[in-house]
């Protein structure tokens, strides 16, 4: 069976608070692993 591969960028997100900026740059560094993330948070906050 073929593993399939796809290529994600955050180019198009929009954001300048330093709380988002951290939170992207730690969401970059998790995409490198090939293990499942749990992510968590309030209801309704776009996880």
């Amino acid at each position: 069976m073929a593993k399939m591969t796809m290529q994600l960028s955050t180019d198009n997100i929009l954001g300048t608070e330093d709380n988002f900026l951290e939170i992207l740059e730690q969401t970059s560094a998790l995409a490198k692993l090939s293990k499942p993330v749990l992510v968590t948070g309030e209801r309704g906050t776009g996880k």
